[in-house]
């Protein structure tokens, strides 16, 4: 007669948001959570994340064209929401430390999120400007901390919905301001629409950020009505402000949501899946050769782009250059542009605008941390890839296929645009939690599957639980 074995608990249980002791396995109240309360506890957690995701994405960046008017010109980040950052940092200080053990053993456990910042706080011995650089170790090394505890504490539906929320106030905000006639919410002669945001391209990439996200929730089935009302006005925003960039990032959505759900299913599905794409390439480059088109020069022209991207190329031009010069090393983080420029990036940035990026996130790791640091960036970019992977893999929620869309997104973003291995950027935050996320529920996902099978054998190490997964989390406890 089979051994009797205990059922495994109904996944969603209410939570009591009390983490486990690790030195005896047993539940543990924390005082904060305890003092306050499980539900307060958790409202003010879901507070703080979406009070990071606002002023992450520099949605207040119509405060500074109010305050400062069009002569503030810089894209990259808002100095009103510099001022709440200080804020967030207490914020995520005081919730790190109520939940102090999770934390840590998620970082243990992934510490290859934090080589980059790591290889950071090392270039202040090597920096041109080690004030500048050892400001931006600890803005960037707070930043990844944000991640970290967001990725411990949300899962990937929690994350998803949030950042879908967030994203459809802000480019639906972007679009009513600029539908109102609003002075701010156009910029350039052809009025191409920034809405909240400093520039177009800002709002392109949330644009994309809310098309992708939208995807991904519809193809879980979460609310389909709010999921197409993101599509659609994700797409509204990406044609209103005239961005080339956004434009792609929704196709790169779409072409990437087949991949990723081929890669969900059985092995074989897989292989024929990746013999079609294979085939299809094939003929789509036949096509090319035979009717000699130049496919670059044909997209960039149906976007309204030029060969030099902008600019842009002649921007990397000089970057290039300059990895040359220090290979290795590199000027320290955030010293670059705090020095004498070179006259081919006054002459760029002229056109461009005071931008002072390169306009890709891996030649202004390269100029900043050389070699080294560029090492640490792909390290991270693999790891995020291994995360979302097994995230697809062994299917762990609905919405496993949000990490890849997400992924794709990042990634052709970081080549035109600097908003990853950066402080205070949203996409970077959400690098760090979305990983977390992801391979936190996996891990789950193969104990549980594991304890089906032998539960004496479940019993391994297991990740922090999702606060509505505790329940679940400590019947696994041995």
């Amino acid at each position: 007669m089979d051994e009797e074995r205990t059922p495994m608990p109904v996944v969603g249980a209410r939570a009591t948001l009390i983490p486990w002791d690790r030195e005896d396995s047993r539940p543990r109240a924390q005082p904060v959570a305890r003092a306050l309360g499980a539900g307060w506890w958790r409202t003010l957690e879901a507070g703080a994340l979406i009070y990071i995701l606002m002023i992450s994405s520099g949605m207040f960046g119509f405060v500074d064209i109010l305050a400062f008017g069009d002569l503030y010109t810089k894209q990259d980040s808002s100095q009103f929401a510099r001022v709440l950052w200080p804020v967030a940092y207490l914020l995520f200080a005081g919730l790190t430390l109520a939940v102090w053990r999770d934390v840590l053993w998620i970082a243990r456990r992934h510490g290859w999120i934090l080589v980059f910042p790591l290889v950071v706080a090392a270039s202040c011995l090597w920096s041109r400007d080690p004030m500048a650089t050892f400001d931006g170790a600890i803005r960037i090394g707070m930043t990844t901390l944000i991640g970290i505890h967001l990725g411990t504490r949300f899962d990937l539906r929690e994350l998803a919905c949030a950042v879908f929320a967030v994203m459809l106030v802000a480019v639906g905000g972007s679009i009513l301001v600029g539908l109102a006639g609003t002075s701010y919410a156009l910029m350039g002669e052809d009025g191409s629409l920034r809405g909240l945001f400093h520039h177009k391209n800002t709002l392109g990439s949330r644009a994309a950020l809310l098309f992708g996200t939208s995807i991904a929730l519809l193809i879980a089935g979460w609310r389909p009505h709010l999921a197409l009302l993101g599509l659609g006005l994700a797409l509204v925003a990406a044609v209103m402000s005239h961005s080339a960039t956004s434009v792609a990032l929704a196709g790169l959505s779409v072409a990437v949501l087949p991949l990723a759900i081929v890669l969900r299913s059985r092995w074989s599905t897989l292989i024929y899946g990746l013999i079609l794409l294979g085939a299809a390439l094939s003929l789509i480059a036949f096509l090319i050769v035979f009717l000699r088109i130049d496919p670059v020069v044909e997209v960039l022209g149906a976007l309204g782009r030029d060969l030099t991207f902008t600019g842009r190329i002649l921007l990397w031009d000089a970057a290039l250059d300059y990895i040359r010069a220090r290979p290795l090393l590199g000027t320290g983080f955030d010293a670059f542009w705090s020095g004498r420029l070179d006259w081919r990036i006054l002459l760029v940035l002229e056109e461009l605008g005071n931008v002072l990026h390169f306009h890709n996130s891996l030649l202004e790791v390269g100029v900043q941390l050389g070699a080294i640091g560029l090492v640490a960036a792909l390290l991270t970019v693999v790891g995020y890839g291994r995360a979302a992977l097994m995230a697809l893999r062994l299917r762990v929620d609905p919405l496993a296929t949000w990490p890849t869309i997400y992924g794709a997104i990042l990634l052709a973003v970081a080549m035109v645009e600097v908003e990853v291995f950066v402080q205070h950027k949203i996409l970077h935050v959400l690098l760090v939690a979305v990983a977390i996320a992801a391979s936190r529920q996996a891990m789950l996902h193969t104990a549980h599957a594991t304890y089906a099978t032998s539960p004496a054998s479940g019993h391994g190490d297991l990740p922090p639980p999702v606060p509505h997964m505790e329940a679940a989390h400590a019947h696994l406890r041995p």
